[in-house]
């Protein structure tokens, strides 16, 4: 059993962490595709350029690698902990699981939880939530 606040912190940070890593793929995927676009522009005619922009795009490789391998390690120990907050997310009983799940586990904002769980306001979204957190909390 955990306070409320905890309870809160450990599913924001789960929440935030989960974001993180997304915005991070999503930019690996960008500096992929520069670099891809800047092999194509890349001419294998003129040695000396191609020289200086084969070393400039091995950087930019190096560096996309280093990021994959900071996202990997983030991932893995982030897997962790999602599974746990999941774990605990599933013990609850509708509505309390899926307002938990579809937020902290989805990073679904509260106006999308209300239209997909057919409620009328986003303020009845956030009781249903301070109630499930309390529920979590006592888990």
């Amino acid at each position: 059993m955990i306070t409320i606040e905890e309870a809160k912190q450990e599913l924001e940070d789960v929440r935030k962490d989960l974001t993180h890593i997304r915005d991070m793929n999503d930019d690996v995927i960008e500096m992929r595709e520069l670099l891809v676009s800047t092999t194509r522009r890349l001419s294998p005619t003129k040695s000396s350029n191609n020289s200086m922009s084969s070393d400039k795009f091995s950087d930019g490789l190096s560096k996309v690698s280093e990021v994959e391998n900071d996202i990997d390690k983030r991932l893995s120990d982030l897997m962790v902990k999602k599974y746990v907050v999941t774990n605990k997310i599933e013990q609850l009983d509708y509505p309390y699981r899926d307002v938990l799940y579809k937020r902290y586990i989805r990073g679904k904002r509260w106006e999308e939880i209300r239209d997909e769980m057919k409620y009328d306001s986003v303020r009845r979204i956030y009781q249903l939530k301070d109630e499930a957190i309390e529920k979590y909390a006592n888990l």
